[in-house]
């Protein structure tokens, strides 16, 4: 479990009011507010890119600051919108990048239920927005950590892509047992599917259900 206490986030000033929250295993997250409310830095918060501004967060009442960046990697990984396509780097090998130790049956059920295994002989810059985005989840969950964090990973999609980008997000949670935190501006693909909204509005952050989502 992911607990923020007395927790804000900021750079030169907090972003909004401390709070206190329990981030639950296995569920899906939506971080959302409009745009230069934090949603970025409240992310880069706890994927320990930035430093806390005010409180703490804990993982198995461990405290952030006491895990190495190499220790907190293990245990929150992230996948973002896009990343630069190396014309001569075949999917395959940025998936398996540093997955070595992944049990083998790990590995074919996350390129099953990602669909993928088509596209790992491919060179990354011929993939379509879509096929990339769902090659990055995956690759996410090779890295077996409990929790992903990502940054609108349906910013460059189309509209039945971004469904069926949700639609695995709630199946990893579901089936495998994962926390995902996710910043969209989504508002429909939010309220079908976030099982929590991680709401920044007016310098608060509030934890809401998605019938309480109201933007």
């Amino acid at each position: 479990m992911l607990v923020l206490k007395n927790f804000s986030a900021g750079h030169q000033n907090a972003l909004f009011q401390p709070v206190d929250l329990e981030i639950l295993p296995g569920k899906l997250y939506a971080i959302a507010g409009r745009n230069g409310t934090g949603k970025s830095t409240l992310l880069y918060s706890l994927l320990k890119i930035i430093p806390v501004w005010q409180g703490d967060v804990l993982y198995n009442g461990k405290s952030i600051n006491e895990y190495s960046q190499r220790e907190w990697a293990q245990i929150m990984s992230a996948v973002f919108s896009r990343i630069s396509q190396l014309p001569t780097v075949r999917s395959g090998e940025i998936l398996t990048l540093g997955a070595e130790n992944l049990q083998s049956e790990l590995k074919e059920q996350i390129i099953n239920k990602l669909k993928i295994e088509g596209l790992l002989s491919q060179s990354l810059s011929i993939l379509s927005d879509g096929q990339l985005q769902r090659l990055l989840i995956a690759r996410s969950l090779m890295q077996n950590t409990a929790i992903i964090a990502m940054d609108e990973p349906t910013a460059h999609l189309d509209y039945y892509a971004r469904i069926e980008v949700f639609e695995i997000l709630k199946d990893i949670c579901a089936d495998m047992g994962k926390t995902i935190i996710v910043i969209s501006h989504e508002i429909d693909l939010i309220k079908k599917y976030a099982d929590h909204v991680l709401l920044i509005e007016d310098k608060k952050l509030q934890s809401l259900s998605p019938s309480e989502f109201h933007f």
